[in-house]
């Protein structure tokens, strides 16, 4: 007996039988007897020797003779021919409804979307083909099947006239643009493929009653969450969104349709965050669209359009907002396969009518603008979210885990230019994780290490804690000793977004760090590009790495700052070779095309391309420190150093130091870390001996008894 029970055969009968355990709906048995007879599908069920389906035709009733070694197919006809028509006449005298719990659900849509009767009931019939194990079975002996012969089949399974299937099957049907079914039109398959519903899930909530007709739709519309940031936390965007903003409301007031805005931006900069935000300032809810069911599967390109056209017919008439995100998954994707168009792109006549038609106003929110222009000009407003500006980046840090850090280490990150919102939060969130297992553990050091490891994997440089090339604490345009307004200068440069400026002078004079300064005061990135960065032996590559240097400038959105330019721009009236003077026309031409800010160093002004030089905006001379200005900058270090100074002790000294930059202050800076000052007249020392290997003066007067 065991040995029976074992057989492969058996257990598969076994399997079978398990599957029709289950009382069988009087509508799937009816639906699944007019499929046998009325549409042919008998030929495949009815063998010569034996049901393909042996449990099947249990539960259709077929007599235990049938189902048993006395089987006979001719008999089996018959019996299949009475079953129908006891069927049929059953229907006539006591119709078979759905249960309680899909009727009712029915019923809701229905009042929603405007369904007809007939809408209703082929909705009902994919409800039950995709939850009723028998009649998907049976429906799979009609074979595969074209859009028409799909529709011929509805309406001989539900009796109603072809004509009303076509038409509530159509484009222009409810069905159709609220996305709850979706006629497979392109390719030949089974019926329960043809008829696709918006989500797998929504068969299991049609068929338990919902408190509310949105239950409906949870896993595919889904309510957004409250934002945890606000418009404050967006400020270098704010001339941007007050016009959003304001479009927004508009739109609202009058109800208008096809609105459409595209937000983009890299990873973790806020932009759904800034959605939610949105959402909140025009006191309207927020609904997403969902990426993947509540399995935690990813819902396809398809799919996600469906949902969409349903959450356009229900938020019909209502103040809501959608959100529909990674739209790259629908522009871009390859659901097809590789080199094949995207879902949007095959479907461009729909979806231009999605961004043509719809009611309710939609977000659509990608990491990257590579879409299709035909549908990027259909967008009212396209906005990209960048990583914030360095002063707010430090805002952002002090107020989210500011208590935690040090100063140093709240400047270290605020320094990485690549810092995102969501970056730091998570970072944060992981290191006060850590700690609570490991007290040994500092916060502000895994912070650092976890944001490190995370810029490396993105391309980017792991951040310094001491970074030499950075401002020093004390820096401030007043240890600049220029004839030039340079504050009046930034400012012009931050209201017109446009600057060409030459800056020579001595090294350590303050040309590089004013370049970093402009940065931050205005808010934009530094891309720093050295002479021998873009030199090359090969000729014509030094203008191929220039070209390259701008586009990467336009393309961050930077300040590029040419560090030591002499090698660049050497005057072409000494030029002896051509790839000289070729390299000078092509900064010309790169500059004259450039719609941003650059910023040149040199040290060798009087060595320049006079022609060239006509092309920047100022040229402006970064001199040795005044006196008034040594001083100042001498207090602050030995405040910061914690030493104690007499200034009439020290005048005279500090006045023979005449060639002092504020570089050099720096270096004092970065000498105590390893040689602790103890006393004033070792820092002048110093400050000496910086000034004579620099400049190949001797400056030894009034130092030597205190060397």
């Amino acid at each position: 007996m065991n040995d029976f029970m074992n057989n492969p055969f058996m257990q598969n009968m076994q399997q079978e039988e398990d599957r029709y355990l289950t009382e069988v709906h009087p509508l799937a048995k009816l639906w699944a007897l007019r499929i046998l007879v009325e549409l042919g599908g008998a030929k495949e069920f009815i063998n010569d020797n034996c049901f393909s389906h042996q449990w099947i035709a249990k539960h259709l009733g077929f007599s235990e003779a049938l189902l048993g070694e006395q089987f006979n197919s001719q008999r089996a006809h018959q019996e299949l021919a009475q079953l129908h028509q006891m069927a049929e006449i059953e229907q006539v005298q006591n119709p078979a409804q759905f249960s309680a719990e899909l009727s009712y659900n029915l019923k809701l849509l229905q009042r929603l979307l405007g369904l007809n009767e007939v809408e209703c009931l082929i909705l009902g019939f994919v409800v039950l083909v995709h939850s009723e194990q028998l009649l998907d079975d049976i429906a799979d002996h009609l074979g595969t099947l074209t859009a028409a012969k799909s529709m011929k089949a509805l309406a001989i399974i539900l009796a109603v006239p072809y004509e009303d299937v076509r038409q509530a099957l159509a484009v222009q049907g409810c069905l159709h643009r609220s996305g709850l079914i979706h006629l497979q039109r392109e390719y030949s398959s089974y019926l329960r493929s043809k008829l696709d519903l918006v989500s797998a899930q929504l068969v299991d909530k049609l068929l338990v009653k919902a408190n509310d007709v949105m239950d409906l739709f949870v896993g595919t519309i889904n309510k957004s969450a409250v934002a945890e940031l606000t418009l404050e936390d967006y400020p270098h965007l704010q001339s941007q969104l007050d016009l959003l903003l304001a479009y927004l409301q508009q739109v609202k007031q009058q109800a208008q349709v096809g609105v459409n805005i595209f937000i983009y931006g890299s990873s973790g900069t806020g932009k759904t965050q800034l959605c939610k935000v949105l959402a909140e300032a025009l006191q309207v809810q927020l609904f997403e669209i969902a990426c993947e069911d509540e399995d935690g599967d990813a819902i396809t390109a398809t799919g996600r359009l469906c949902a969409y056209r349903a959450a356009q017919s229900v938020f019909d008439g209502r103040a809501a907002l959608l959100l529909f995100d990674e739209v790259e998954d629908v522009f871009n994707d390859t659901e097809k396969g590789a080199g094949m168009k995207s879902t949007a792109q095959s479907r461009k006549a729909w979806v231009n009518r999605i961004l043509e038609q719809n009611r309710t106003p939609t977000i659509w929110v990608s990491n990257s603008d590579q879409i299709d222009p035909a549908f990027l000009r259909r967008f009212d407003l396209i906005l990209e979210v960048t990583i914030p500006p360095k002063q707010q980046r430090m805002k952002m840090i002090e107020q989210y885990c500011g208590d935690q850090l040090s100063e140093q280490h709240q400047q270290a990150l605020a320094n990485a230019a690549h810092l995102s919102p969501a970056l730091l939060r998570r970072a944060y969130r992981v290191a006060k994780t850590a700690k609570r297992a490991n007290q040994s553990l500092q916060v502000q050091n895994t912070m650092l290490q976890l944001v490190s490891n995370t810029l490396v994997a993105q391309g980017h440089h792991r951040i310094k804690l001491y970074d030499s090339a950075g401002l020093p604490k004390f820096y401030d345009l007043d240890y600049i000793n220029t004839k030039a307004n340079m504050m009046q200068i930034a400012a012009g440069i931050k209201q017109h977004g446009f600057g060409r400026l030459c800056l020579y002078g001595a090294s350590g004079t303050g040309k590089t760090a004013f370049a970093r300064w402009l940065a931050d005061h205005i808010g934009q990135p530094l891309l720093i590009k050295r002479g021998s960065d873009l030199q090359s032996p090969y000729i014509g590559e030094m203008e191929q790495n220039l070209a390259k240097a701008f586009a990467e400038a336009e393309e961050q959105k930077a300040v590029l700052l040419l560090d030591e330019v002499d090698s660049l721009l050497q005057d072409r009236r000494n030029a002896v070779r051509s790839w000289e003077i070729a390299q000078v026309n092509e900064f010309l031409v790169q500059m004259e095309s450039f719609n941003g800010i650059v910023i040149t160093t040199t040290n060798r002004f009087d060595d320049l391309d006079q022609a060239a030089l006509r092309r920047f905006d100022f040229k402006i001379h970064f001199d040795y420190l005044t006196y008034a200005q040594r001083l100042q900058l001498f207090k602050q270090v030995c405040q910061q150093l914690n030493i104690k100074i007499n200034e009439q002790q020290i005048s005279a000294k500090l006045k023979q130091l005449n060639r002092l930059c504020a570089g050099d202050f720096v270096v004092i800076i970065r000498q105590a870390r390893f040689h602790p000052f103890q006393h004033v007249d070792e820092i002048l020392q110093h400050l000496n001996d910086e000034m004579a290997v620099k400049y190949q003066v001797s400056q030894t007067i009034g130092f030597a008894a205190s060397a």
